[in-house]
């Protein structure tokens, strides 16, 4: 059941489906009914993690959205419009939730955490996001974790992230544009504007939805600009 709201809330929290990139209801039903199996069930903790981790999702919906109607990366949103109570309550929920044994809600919500104490995008500890991505990775491994886990990476080693990252198979994601959306942020970082442009419009070509199109687009103009 909390695998379901987990989707439920994924879903909101990116929808595919509707011209809004969030569907704000959605979220707050999950957040709804996993409350309620945190009250009525005894999870281990569990539900209590997957609170956390929505919290801290949450707090960051009034940044993710421009002005303009255009989807914002983390490194792009003002902090300054993430929403406290929200930060403040998913560290409760985060408290209650510290396992006998780890499961991929409670380290999650860790490495959401970690996003959230963060002054700024670039004091984020990325080492420490790392180390989480790897336990995640053992314990529930995915091709998103460990495309996750290379970009993290990515933020200490570039170099090598990229070369790992080009060994992974776009086919295992179930969002083919992820891969090579990831490798023109990486390029992109390192200021290689030909490849990043490249790369984003592989992304371009296979992604589906309006907002994810529009993200690349405008990746793309920021790459062709500074290269003219």
């Amino acid at each position: 059941m909390l695998t379901v709201l987990y989707l439920m809330f994924n879903e909101g929290y990116k929808t595919t489906r509707g011209d809004s990139s969030i569907n704000y209801d959605l979220c707050y039903e999950a957040i709804r009914l996993t409350k309620l199996v945190a009250e009525q069930a005894d999870t281990g903790g569990e539900a209590a993690g997957l609170l956390a981790l929505m919290f801290f999702s949450l707090s960051r919906f009034p940044a993710r959205i421009s002005a303009a109607g255009a989807l914002l990366s983390l490194e792009e949103q003002d902090r300054g419009l993430w929403n406290k109570i929200y930060i403040e309550e998913a560290y409760i929920y985060l408290g209650k939730a510290v396992p006998q044994q780890l499961n991929r809600f409670y380290l999650e919500a860790l490495i959401a955490s970690y996003h959230c104490r963060a002054a700024t995008f670039a004091a984020t500890d990325w080492a420490g996001i790392v180390a989480l991505y790897r336990q995640l990775e053992l314990l529930y491994p995915s091709p998103l974790v460990t495309l996750n886990r290379v970009l993290a990476e990515s933020y200490l080693s570039p170099g090598d992230s990229l070369r790992h990252l080009r060994a992974l198979n776009a086919g295992d994601l179930e969002d083919r544009f992820l891969l090579p959306a990831a490798e023109g942020d990486i390029c992109r970082r390192m200021g290689l504007w030909e490849a990043a442009a490249a790369a984003y419009r592989r992304a371009l070509a296979v992604a589906v939805m309006s907002a994810d199109r529009q993200f690349l687009e405008r990746r793309i103009a920021q790459c062709c600009s500074v290269n003219e």
